[in-house]
């Protein structure tokens, strides 16, 4: 994990498991928060999770000690799943649960899905019959990068099957091939997701969007998306320089855009004496940075079906093969070539 990454901050709330299926490993509520509080090093004293925030390098730690104590990841995401409820994802789940329509709810959860997963890239279309998600991981953090994949499209199915009691015409489909039982999507979704797809990211019918949420309340509604609003300004509170540049850089890369230094700092509205003193603060430098995602984005492409090579280095922002090779061999080890015969199929 790169320094920049290992940086990141996300919302503690989001390894919340529900006090049921704690119970079943004779585990408390209590005992689990002092236990994140303890892996995180962050005060939980005053109860208020919802706002509070963590490293991501403490967040893998924390997913990759759930997955081992709860018997391997597929007994991870089945306690997480088994008795899951809108309180239990914080303001964001309360806002879903409490939206006029699945429309509103969804929109919302997915923006709010931007800025508090930053090692995530989510988007959101819309075509003649589908509204659909783009869902992707950007920043590498092994094993838990996929896990956390899968269970971000899941938990989003199941509160729109919860709250709009199944009547919503939804498909999903993973870039990954399946690993885990099919039991586990038949119990959780009611059907196996399609695998090896070129995309990860749910599909809604588009005329599903109108469908009424029966529980909709004004009052918690717009009381929820005020914490969310704060809970954002929050996380961007915390946001250093680097972390801003590497989402602006990969929101673009992802789209085989590579933004300069000059269109970074019209976004970041600050002078290049302002961002490289910032920036250098923090032990990096823009070209670092741009490297990086440029790396991250290539891996992306690579594991893509059907990718080639040659195809890669361009929309990853390189001028020629070779230089791309040397790049992407310093920075994973791995010719493009070794990266893919070892990784693709299995990311």
């Amino acid at each position: 994990m790169s320094n920049i990454t290992s940086s990141l901050y996300l919302p503690l709330f989001t390894l919340h498991f529900p006090q049921k299926a704690l119970a079943n490993y004779d585990v408390t509520l209590q005992e689990w928060y002092e236990l994140m509080a303890a892996m995180s090093d962050v005060d939980l004293s005053q109860g208020n999770i919802a706002n509070t925030f963590i490293t991501l390098e403490s967040f893998c730690e924390i997913g990759n000690y759930a997955k081992t104590f709860f018997g391997g990841e597929d007994r991870f995401l089945d306690v997480y799943l088994e008795e899951m409820t809108p309180a239990q994802l914080g303001p964001a789940g309360m806002m879903f649960a409490s939206a006029p329509t699945l429309g509103d709810g969804i929109r919302h959860w997915v923006s709010c899905g931007k800025h508090v997963l930053p090692m995530l890239f989510i988007d959101q279309h819309y075509n003649d019959t589908h509204y659909y998600t783009t869902n992707e991981y950007v920043a590498d953090i092994g094993p838990l990068s996929t896990t956390l994949l899968e269970l971000l499209i899941m938990l989003t199915i199941r509160m729109i099957q919860l709250i709009y009691h199944n009547k919503a015409r939804i498909g999903v489909q993973f870039r990954h091939q399946q690993y885990l039982p099919s039991s586990l999507y038949e119990k959780h979704l009611g059907f196996v997701p399609t695998f090896g797809a070129t995309e990860s990211g749910l599909l809604i019918d588009r005329q599903d969007l109108d469908l009424p949420n029966s529980a909709y309340s004004l009052f918690t509604y717009q009381q929820a998306l005020e914490t969310l609003r704060l809970m954002i300004a929050e996380a961007n509170s915390q946001e250093r320089y680097s972390h801003r540049v590497w989402q602006i850089l990969v929101n673009a890369g992802v789209r085989g855009q590579f933004y300069s230094l000059d269109e970074v700092l019209d976004i970041l509205n600050c002078s290049t004496r302002t961002l490289s003193r910032n920036l250098a603060a923090e032990g990096t430098t823009f070209r670092e940075i741009q490297a990086e995602v440029r790396m991250e984005v290539a891996k992306r492409l690579l594991l893509k079906p059907g990718a080639v090579i040659k195809n890669v280095y361009e929309r990853a922002g390189f001028n020629d093969l070779s230089s791309f090779s040397r790049a992407f061999h310093r920075y994973t080890k791995y010719t493009p070539r070794e990266f893919i015969d070892k990784f693709r199929g299995k990311s």
